[in-house]
């Protein structure tokens, strides 16, 4: 019985009672070159330093980089934490809003016809609440010209209107309401578009405005600026 322990094997490597007893060729090198890392491992992790571990099986440059690249590493990471926070707490000041200028058709149950209306929807994509205080028109690109819009209409929100974030709202504004020169599609293209319906139509925009004195510009849909080079059209007519 050899008097060496399973520690003392571990940690020193073979006895030399069985190095005696064993043949050459039935210990191959390999075998203790395993042997003695698994010790060198063992003996770096009962003294609490994986450094040392690491340092024997590599060689002190390799180490060196290792280091370096952990510190470059943990700085870019820090970096780009604080970075992050930074862009997430202003991207939840900043006021966000989705719009559109269109022709719809307001469609009621039990009614036949189905009323044009220039439609303003204008949601809120932002994290910061939004109050909505006005909408206008501007035309123009160096001489600018600018219109107020007013809603009335009993299917259309009301202004002021708060948004929190999500929230929408729908602004309708009747094309006829007499069928006379006062309807929203004969007017506004009389005094905002002509005499030249087609280029104005082009740089038109819808503009809303916000309680902070933020405003926010959109191009009209391409559909409704066709509506209203057809109306201009028929003004001039």
């Amino acid at each position: 019985m050899c008097h060496y322990s399973k520690y003392h094997h571990l940690a020193a490597g073979p006895c030399p009672a069985h190095n005696k007893g064993m043949h050459a060729d039935t210990q191959p090198r390999r075998d203790y070159s395993v042997a003695f890392s698994c010790s060198s491992l063992a003996a770096c992790l009962r003294a609490g330093d994986a450094r040392g571990w690491l340092a024997q099986i590599m060689d002190e440059t390799t180490y060196k980089f290792l280091v370096v690249a952990g510190s470059w590493l943990a700085g870019i990471g820090s970096l780009t934490a604080v970075i992050t926070s930074l862009w997430l707490s202003r991207r939840s000041n900043v006021i966000r809003l989705g719009i559109r200028a269109k022709h719809v058709q307001l469609v009621t149950p039990g009614e036949k016809e189905a009323p044009d209306y220039v439609q303003v929807n204008i949601v809120n994509k932002g994290l910061r609440p939004a109050k909505i205080t006005g909408v206008g028109w501007r035309i123009g690109i160096l001489k600018k010209v600018h219109f107020v819009q007013l809603f009335g209409d009993i299917n259309s929100d009301k202004l002021p209107k708060m948004l929190n974030e999500g929230e929408e709202a729908n602004l309708l504004v009747k094309f006829h309401e007499n069928f006379d020169d006062d309807d929203w599609i004969v007017s506004f293209p009389r005094k905002a578009l002509l005499p030249n319906p087609k280029w104005k139509a082009k740089n038109l925009k819808v503009i809303v405005f916000t309680s902070v004195g933020q405003s926010f510009k959109k191009k009209i849909d391409k559909n409704f600026r066709k509506t209203l080079i057809e109306a201009s059209k028929h003004i001039q007519a």
